[in-house]
């Protein structure tokens, strides 16, 4: 059984479709578009309640030898994308990192200077060079997605979610363009998109403005942070 937010929500969806054919659209088509619609916006959206840090542990099995020796962590599935990287050394050295996008540089033994340190994301994980020490704790902030919408796969526990209970009305117009799209109904798709557009737009706008009020030697302190290299 869903939970009862999120059963209303797909009420407000058949109900804002505004079809005559609204009672035979499936639940489950309903559900799909909502599904479809947060993982949209989660993409989309980049505010600080999508943020999160998270902290993990290196252990043995973590590194990896080779021609080139590195580090693999495990990337959590919830994350959308990478703010930033810190790692505090076990002798308390704290320092970030230099993100690659090149695979084959990152592979090549001799591409990267021996104390900067570089990631590259591949698949599920994030793969760390030079290697880190066992017992390094590596600090992740990252854009992520919050609980799930509906909660009945997980004991039925309705916890709060931002989305669906702060921004309802953003989630029910994206999911109204993807309900369009069943529908075949391409100017329903354009009316929602254009006001889905809208406020996506003016939540990023809005947080951008903030993050520029930083003052500019913060700033520049930020950025020298991202590229610093030191040993651990």
């Amino acid at each position: 059984m869903s939970t009862p937010k999120y059963t209303a929500l797909v009420s407000k969806l058949r109900d804002w479709s505004n079809k005559p054919e609204s009672a035979t659209i499936a639940d489950s088509v309903l559900s799909d578009c909502l599904l479809y619609a947060s993982d949209f916006c989660y993409y989309n959206l980049k505010v600080p309640q999508l943020e999160k840090t998270q902290t993990y542990t290196i252990t043995v099995p973590d590194n990896i030898t080779s021609n080139k020796n590195y580090t693999k962590y495990p990337v959590p599935a919830s994350l959308i994308e990478f703010i930033s990287i810190r790692c505090i050394s076990p002798v308390g050295n704290k320092f970030r990192f230099v993100e690659v996008l090149d695979k084959k540089n990152f592979y090549e033994q001799y591409q990267v200077a021996e104390n900067t340190f570089t990631w590259i994301w591949l698949d599920q994980n994030l793969y760390i060079y030079p290697q880190l020490p066992v017992g390094s704790i590596i600090e992740i902030a990252s854009f992520s997605r919050l609980s799930a919408i509906d909660s009945s796969e997980s004991g039925g526990i309705e916890e709060y979610n931002w989305l669906r209970d702060d921004k309802q009305y953003l989630l029910l117009w994206v999911a109204l363009i993807y309900l369009a799209a069943y529908l075949l109904d391409d100017q329903m798709m354009a009316r929602y998109k254009a006001l889905s557009t809208e406020i996506l737009t003016s939540l990023n706008s809005r947080e951008n403005e903030a993050r520029s009020l930083t003052p500019v030697d913060i700033k520049k302190a930020i950025s020298d942070s991202n590229t610093r290299k030191v040993s651990v």
